[in-house]
């Protein structure tokens, strides 16, 4: 069937409609007359693959990658990273006005933070597909691995595991477990080494050296991170701090100061290591932020960060928030959808969503990354 892709939305997919169906396609802009096959369907909801591009956006460019298509990532290389970041941070603004019910002339918006968009990303989940020795990424909704030698957001350590040192991934692969494809971390230092497991490598983050390692999260691009870092130090306010889902213990690591009370909150027990080297002036609590908000009465707390997964705040989460009664919350999400409900839920809880700035975490993909204020209602 022929229809009109009306928007791009979450995953990057555009939104059509074709009599009462609304189709979701892949590797399309807004605008743009499309041929497509029906592939899936639950009710009006229908899911498509493209079949031609009838009538392009002029905003429509050649993909850098020749894995594109193929590969499941950088699903944004059809337009330039410019384009890319307006189209994300739309998604972003869209959520909000429909999920969270913002009106967004009440709310600062900041200028998008944004990088180069290849050669940033120096943390990576490598498939290793043993049996037909392969090794890249898994295909777009699939299992399938695509053997990749050089891959443009990779930093140049990366790549060279993939290029040169493929039997370092296979044996890592074997160590770690069964199964036809295993997947293995990897985190490049900025020396150039890589850890491919719990090996710890140091990241220079601003004006510090940060200890992780693969086995553990810390954020893929390092400008982008920096720039988070510095939002939070241009407006975290008092002198009792809790970073909740907080890893190797990152951003407490630059909020921590003479005078200031800092608590580092984090379920995995596999961070406190690299914790413990970060972290100077902070007491670390292993736990999930439910069973510690549950159960930790610390009193009035003035900022609260949380970085929380892709999942969001819990009810308990957000309970353990309210009762420590910040004046300021700093909130980094992952998902726009998520953070958009979390919106709602805070906006009820007595705090006014005041600024927010996307960060383009990962230039050509269209993965969203947003860091926002909330701060109490007089």
């Amino acid at each position: 069937m022929r229809v009109t892709i009306e928007k791009i939305v979450s995953q990057g997919d555009g939104l059509a409609r074709n009599g009462k169906d609304v189709c979701f396609v892949p590797g399309v802009l807004e605008g743009e007359v499309v041929e497509v096959t029906e592939v899936n369907r639950r009710k009006s909801v229908v899911t498509c693959s493209l079949d031609a591009v009838i009538t392009p956006s002029e905003k429509r460019i050649e993909p850098l990658c020749p894995h594109y298509g193929t590969c499941g990532g950088c699903n944004l290389q059809i337009v330039s990273p410019e384009e890319g970041v307006k189209i994300k941070e739309a998604i972003v603004l869209e959520n909000l006005r429909r999920i969270g019910k913002v009106d967004l002339s009440s709310v600062t918006i900041d200028p998008p933070m944004t990088s180069v968009a290849t050669g940033y990303r120096q943390r990576v989940r490598f498939q290793v597909d043993i049996e037909n020795e392969r090794i890249g990424f898994y295909a777009r909704k699939s299992h399938d691995v695509v053997d990749i030698a050089h891959c443009p957001i990779l930093v140049p350590a990366l790549n060279s595991m993939l290029l040169n040192n493929r039997e370092d991934l296979f044996s890592a692969a074997r160590e770690k477990g069964k199964g036809p494809v295993v997947t293995v971390a990897a985190l490049a230092g900025s020396d150039g080494t890589v850890s491919l497991g719990a090996e710890s490598v140091q990241v220079q983050v601003l004006e510090k050296k940060l200890t992780a390692s693969a086995d553990v999260f810390f954020q893929n691009n390092v400008a982008i991170l920096e720039s988070i870092i510095r939002f939070m130090r241009t407006y975290i306010t008092g002198e009792r701090v809790v970073d909740l889902f907080s890893g190797v213990g990152t951003f407490a690591a630059f909020m921590e100061s003479e005078g200031r009370e800092t608590v580092a909150v984090e379920r995995d027990s596999t961070c406190l290591s690299c914790a413990r080297k970060n972290l100077n002036n902070t007491r670390f609590f292993t736990e999930d932020v439910e069973s510690w908000g549950s159960g930790k009465h610390i009193g009035k707390v003035d900022t609260v960060i949380v970085d929380p997964p892709r999942s969001g705040l819990s009810p308990v989460a957000h309970t353990a928030i309210h009762a420590m009664d910040p004046q300021l919350i700093i909130y980094v999400s992952c998902d726009s959808a998520t953070f958009s409900r979390d919106t709602a839920s805070l906006r009820e809880q007595g705090y006014a969503l005041e600024r927010i700035a996307f960060a383009d975490m990962y230039p050509l993909s269209s993965h969203t990354e947003t860091i926002a204020l909330f701060t109490k209602k007089a």
